[in-house]
C-alpha cells in the first residue's frame, strides 16, 4: 500500500514525480519546478504555492498474465 504523508520540506527537489497535497486538500501528481520555485502538476501547467505534504508514487500494477487482444473491427 501507500506510505504515510511526509512534510513537504522532506520532498525530493530533483524533478522526481511524487504525490502532493495542498493546504486545501487538493491531491495531485507533481514535482518541484526549480526555476519557478513552485510545485507544478505532472504536465507543468498548474502551479501550487501551498503544498504541505508528499508521498512517493506507488509502483505500477504488474502486467496481467494474459495478452491484451486488440478490438475486432466489424463492418456494418
Amino acid at each position: 500500500g501507500l506510505g504515510a504523508w511526509s512534510p513537504i520540506a522532506t520532498a525530493p527537489r530533483n524533478g522526481l514525480l511524487v504525490l502532493l497535497c495542498t493546504d486545501g486538500g487538493i491531491v495531485f501528481v507533481g514535482k518541484l519546478n526549480k526555476h519557478l520555485q513552485m510545485w507544478v502538476d505532472d504536465e507543468g501547467r498548474e502551479r501550487f504555492r501551498t503544498v504541505s505534504y508528499w508521498m512517493p508514487l506507488p509502483a505500477p500494477p504488474k502486467a496481467p498474465n494474459v495478452a491484451i487482444k486488440p478490438p475486432v473491427l466489424r463492418s456494418a
